[in-house]
């Protein structure tokens, strides 16, 4: 009987029709080498992905315990630096 290797998610994505953006916002979060406090608080408002960042606001980061203006500002830098944006 031969063994049969499964392939990893990543191996069965067809790339030539999936932009990398995409690909990447399936990423845990801590792939966005964030600091220990800003990662903290976006898992806080319950995310864990990098898509999960994406539904959050600058309201709900205004509103979370710990987040001043640099650390909502080191958010954002980091996901324009990956072609993302936080909403509003």
């Amino acid at each position: 009987m031969a063994v049969v290797k499964m392939k990893t998610w990543r191996e069965r994505l067809p790339l030539n029709k999936v932009k990398e953006k995409d690909v990447r916002a399936g990423y845990p979060l801590r792939e966005l080498e964030l600091s220990v406090r800003a990662e903290r608080i976006l898992m806080e408002l319950g995310c864990s992905t990098i898509s999960d960042v994406l539904h959050v606001t600058l309201r709900d980061l205004d509103n979370a315990r710990g987040c001043g203006r640099k650390t909502v500002a080191e958010i954002t830098q980091t996901l324009g630096k990956y072609g993302y944006a936080l909403k509003g």
